[in-house]
């Protein structure tokens, strides 16, 4: 009975709000969608309340169980919130700083394609994290997951790094030509927002949040970056600010890692081959078959090393027995 009492007191202040608005006021589309968010924050005031039942004993374990919960979710919270600026700051400031539209377009269209790494990070994380919130072997899985990551993710950007204007300009509109410089940029952006995110990962794994101060000092040293950037060169310096603030809270976070796990963390991740990738890449760029054939041959290359990593004996080699699971103390 309730439900239906609240249902109906929604429904209705949305739609005397949203004939006022749209009718009276003459706002038209947006009228309509804050009568929507009126209505729900209606909803909101009237939420149910738990009664209070006479001879409720005083707080206990259960209570502070339940209250340890909230603090943790607080601190999930906060710690994918900044994640998450990470993802949508930069769009959003080119999208409300004044400037050339055409460049702020472009701009968003080659952070789309950068984003790519933030999806790797996830299905990392995602395979991930039942282990490492049972605290098995965590530098092992934390090292084998890094390694993932990297060999997907660096060659990834290599290709979008030098990918031909010609392609471009057969995907991209006239109008989005800006895309061929602002991609070499956003691409590491991108690139250090998924590392960030998988990072991050393993310390919510272990319910270690003494990374968000680490996680803070990036995410404003990114911010300031952005503006720096987009106040000496408009929207490509903002883009080049972007992956400068990416790759350093990257660092910061990588090193609060290893202070956590030890060197041993960063084993075995390939650097070599994803510059040989990205050199090669560079050097036949301006024939575009050539260039589709080696894109093609080094994407293939990095989603076999991704799907076999190739680390199943690798603990005695490269781990050393010392490492702590992240949160240890």
């Amino acid at each position: 009975m309730f439900r239906t009492k609240r249902r109906a007191l929604v429904l209705l202040a949305a739609v005397i709000t949203g004939v006022l608005l749209v009718v009276v006021a003459r706002l038209g589309e947006t009228g309509a969608l804050a009568a929507f968010g009126i209505g729900g924050l209606v909803m909101l005031a009237r939420w149910p309340r738990a009664p209070r039942r006479p001879g409720l004993r005083p707080a206990g374990p259960a209570d502070w169980g339940r209250r340890e919960l909230w603090g943790r979710a607080a601190r999930i919270a906060g710690a994918q919130s900044m994640v998450s600026l990470f993802v949508v700051l930069d769009v959003v400031l080119v999208a409300v700083l004044p400037g050339n539209r055409a460049l702020a377009a472009s701009y968003q269209a080659s952070a789309t394609l950068a984003r790519i790494p933030l999806f790797v990070a996830a299905a990392v994380a995602t395979a991930f994290f039942p282990s490492l919130s049972r605290g098995e072997s965590g530098g092992v899985l934390a090292a084998r997951a890094l390694r993932m990551y990297a060999a997907v993710t660096l060659p990834i950007a290599a290709i979008l790094i030098t990918v031909p204007v010609r392609l471009l300009a057969l995907i991209f509109p006239a109008q989005y030509s800006a895309v061929a410089v602002l991609l070499k940029f956003t691409a590491v952006t991108g690139f250090g927002a998924g590392g960030i995110s998988l990072v991050i990962a393993f310390f919510q794994a272990a319910d270690d949040y003494s990374c968000l101060t680490w996680l803070l000092v990036g995410l404003v040293g990114y911010a300031a970056d952005l503006v720096v950037g987009w106040l000496i060169y408009g929207v490509t310096g903002l883009a080049v600010g972007g992956a400068v603030g990416a790759v350093s809270a990257l660092l910061l976070t990588g090193y609060h890692l290893v202070q956590s796990q030890g060197y041993a963390v960063l084993s075995r991740v390939a650097l070599v081959e994803p510059v040989i990738a990205a050199a090669v890449l560079t050097v036949v760029r301006p024939h575009l078959f050539l260039w589709l054939a080696a894109a093609l041959l080094i994407g293939l290359r990095a989603g076999i090393r991704f799907l076999r990593p190739g680390a199943r004996h690798a603990r005695g080699r490269w781990v050393k027995p010392a490492m702590h699971p992240i949160g240890s103390k």
